[in-house]
């Protein structure tokens, strides 16, 4: 019996929407980090630097808010990664003859 390949998995898929999510969790964390670092490096004590300050850290703020949701998605995709490998190892095993399960 000839089976056709299914192609690229959905845990494997799966697995690179994870990695990619770790990726981009680091870009945010460093990018609040960033604003947090501007914010406290200028001094200045002029209206526009209060209103620099105030706007840096809302920005740094939202960005780690965004940083909270990818890493929630990220365990999500996580857990899907895990059912999909689980249900592609029980189809393969369906397809096994019934002596070599």
């Amino acid at each position: 019996m000839t089976y056709l390949s299914p192609g690229p998995s959905a845990s494997h898929q799966l697995d690179i929407v994870v990695r990619e999510l770790a990726l981009l969790i680091e870009r945010l964390e460093d990018a609040a980090a960033h604003a947090r670092r501007l914010s406290g490096e200028t001094q200045w004590q002029a209206k526009a630097a209060t209103a620099f300050h105030e706007l840096a850290d809302a920005w740094a703020g939202e960005v780690s808010g965004l940083g909270c949701v990818a890493e929630t998605v990220r365990l999500e995709a996580s857990r899907a990664r895990e059912r999909a490998a689980f249900a592609e190892s029980a189809w393969f095993a369906s397809l096994q003859p019934g002596g070599a399960r």
